[in-house]
């Protein structure tokens, strides 16, 4: 009899205990509630901020991006695939830009995804790499020809060397091959570092062409150059068939990015 009065205690101790503690929690709940309450606030409110910051910088880059086109858009404007001509022909108009009527960039869900350069418009239209640079006593050209259209292009390589420096600043996307420009935006330069077998003074090369010895450097910086633009193109989704159609590349490269139909996603 004595034994089971024992258990009858304990097992009454015991749900004491447990209904003070269940009192106890009963009586947290609101606290932690309120607490959950809070946390969920500072959340949104953070979320709130966050999405805001974005919004902001999408505008900035935007801003910056067309800030860029209005820089380098005399080159762009007005070049395309469709154009049956050879970029020396189309280098030699740039003169005469300004007489030309504005011309604006289309940004219409059509023109987006611009149909890409065909074999035969990309034999003939195959980018600045593939300027004629015959001696005058092989072609028709006169020097003073050929020396203005070696200018051309080299000027046009630089500026869009300065173009990719900024956009892999925008994107924070370091470029494979870096741009070098201390020597000005007529003497820019790209280095390999990625191919074994090149000694340390032959990683850089130049994107212009003082002499014709120096043809095989020249025409393998700019099919460097033409890798660079193909990863930022990559980077964006837009795939690059023809990676010799420098000006058109990077002409469609700015037309997604300053397109507002569909948004680059940069976050």
């Amino acid at each position: 009899m004595s034994g089971t009065l024992s258990k009858l205690d304990h097992i009454t101790q015991q749900r004491a205990a447990v209904e003070e503690n269940l009192e106890r929690l009963s009586s947290g709940i609101p606290t932690v509630t309120t607490q959950l309450s809070s946390i969920l606030q500072v959340v949104a409110e953070k979320r709130h901020h966050l999405a805001e910051l974005e919004r902001v910088l999408s505008y900035r880059i935007m801003m910056l991006l067309t800030e860029l086109f209005g820089l380098f858009g005399s080159e762009l404007r007005c070049l395309g695939p469709g154009e049956s001509m050879a970029v020396s022909k189309l280098l030699n108009t740039y003169g005469s830009e300004s007489n030309r009527p504005a011309v604006t960039v289309a940004v219409n869900k059509p023109q987006l995804s611009p149909p890409e350069p065909n074999q035969s418009v990309s034999d003939e239209y195959n980018g600045v790499s593939e300027m004629p640079l015959a001696n005058p006593a092989d072609s028709q050209l006169s020097s003073t020809t050929m020396d203005s259209d070696v200018a051309s292009i080299t000027a046009v390589l630089g500026m869009i060397t300065h173009l990719l420096r900024l956009l892999a600043v925008i994107f924070n996307q370091p470029l494979r091959y870096p741009l070098d420009m201390k020597e000005g935006v007529s003497r820019a330069k790209v280095t390999d570092l990625l191919t074994p077998n090149l000694s340390e003074g032959d990683r850089r090369f130049p994107l212009y062409l003082l002499r014709t010895s120096a043809l095989p450097a020249y025409k393998y910086a700019v099919a460097l150059l033409n890798r660079d633009v193909s990863a930022l193109r990559a980077l964006l989704g837009l795939t690059t068939p023809t990676e010799e159609a420098t000006v058109w590349n990077v002409r469609t490269l700015l037309q997604h990015c300053l397109s507002s139909y569909d948004q680059v996603k940069l976050f």
